[in-house]
């Protein structure tokens, strides 16, 4: 999956999110809706997940340089 550009942070996505769930709540059901709701939560998670393999690895990368 192609990511987001990193411009957005992830607080800004989740608040896009959040948006997106409101008008969801707020009407009847919009498939254009619900399309960019799975969408956007899906590059959140993307996200989350390559941050958190970054981490690892400077984590990594940190013990090897204390050897």
């Amino acid at each position: 999956m192609k990511l987001v550009s990193d411009k957005y942070s992830l607080s800004d996505m989740e608040r896009c999110l959040d948006r997106i769930a409101e008008e969801i709540a707020a009407g009847p059901p919009h498939a254009g809706l619900v399309l960019w709701y799975e969408w956007l939560e899906a590059q959140i998670e993307a996200r989350q997940k390559r941050d958190a393999t970054l981490d690892r690895a400077r984590h990594r990368a940190a013990q090897l340089i204390k050897k």
